[in-house]
């Protein structure tokens, strides 16, 4: 084991932080990260504050093949990595739990109230007449059911429109998901912009069955995978377009609209061109059959 591994052992199987033991030794916490590092050693006042600190010898500190630390040290630091882990995961699962146990826990407290209150109630009634007794329980018993029951739906209510919320924000979370890879393409954008929209909808046509999105250009209209290619091979890249996003009833994208906006300079400087070579063709054409027709 390195100095400088060893160290940071050290300082882990004591339970002290960088800076809790910087303060300690008078330090900063960076110069105890550097020490950790392998970037610098510390003086020989602090090597011997250290070892005083962690009950060693200098020798035991600053040996290489010296440390009494035995494998009980690697089990804590696994188990407290594990346990970060595990933390972290039931974070979670608590969030979720809390909504529906802490009306549970609710109705628990009030039931056992109920209950409290009927056995004082019985208890009272026991010094009176024998048919008056009778009746009071009977009373009560109809009275305290009755209430048991309602509060009894009163939480199963509570309980269900908890669980309804939860799976309407589920819901609601998996459409925004969904609808993000689209919703930014809304509105104007240049063509090559335009071929990572249709990339996405290409890919979700193969792989989203259910959620199955239509594209329209010019006259093409279409939902299938190599057809939207041809589309997308037919946008010009510097060119601007207008994009449309129709949903369906559940608030899904399922129609992209693309439509010509402008030209951009650059194809426009192009077709300018193209149109004065095919002029000056014409042109030249003419003046070759002019020049010709006067040889002959």
């Amino acid at each position: 084991m390195s100095f400088s591994e060893k160290l940071i052992r050290l300082r882990k199987q004591h339970g002290f932080s960088q800076e809790e033991l910087g303060y300690k030794l008078n330090v900063t916490r960076q110069t105890v990260s550097k020490w950790e590092l392998g970037q610098t050693v510390p003086e020989m006042n602090k090597l011997i504050s250290l070892s005083q600190i962690y009950g060693i010898s200098l020798d035991e500190l600053t040996n290489e093949d010296k440390l009494n630390v035995d494998n009980t040290t690697k089990k804590d630091d696994i188990k407290i990595e594990n346990e970060n882990k595990n933390k972290n995961k039931n974070k979670t699962k608590d969030k979720d739990l809390r909504k529906i146990l802490i009306p549970l826990i609710i109705a628990l407290v009030v039931i056992a109230l109920i209950l409290g209150i009927y056995k004082i109630s019985n208890f009272r009634t026991v010094n009176k007449a024998a048919g008056e007794i009778l009746t009071t329980s009977k009373e009560i018993d109809k009275e305290s059911s009755g209430i048991f029951i309602s509060f009894i739906n009163f939480i199963k209510e509570i309980v269900s429109g908890q669980i309804e919320e939860q799976k309407e924000e589920d819901k609601q979370n998996e459409i925004k998901h969904y609808n993000s890879k689209f919703d930014i393409y809304s509105g104007k954008q240049y063509g090559n912009f335009l071929d990572n929209l249709l990339e996405n909808v290409i890919n979700n046509n193969k792989t989203q069955k259910e959620h199955i999105i239509t594209v329209k250009y010019n006259q093409n209209e279409t939902n299938i995978p190599e057809e939207i290619k041809t589309i997308k091979s037919q946008l010009e890249k510097l060119d601007e377009y207008e994009v449309t996003l129709d949903y369906d009833d559940n608030g899904y994208v399922n129609k992209v609209t693309i439509e010509f906006a402008n030209e951009s300079e650059f194809n426009q400087m192009k077709n300018d061109a193209q149109k004065n070579i095919r002029e000056y063709d014409k042109q030249f054409d003419e003046l070759k059959d002019s020049v010709q027709q006067k040889i002959k």
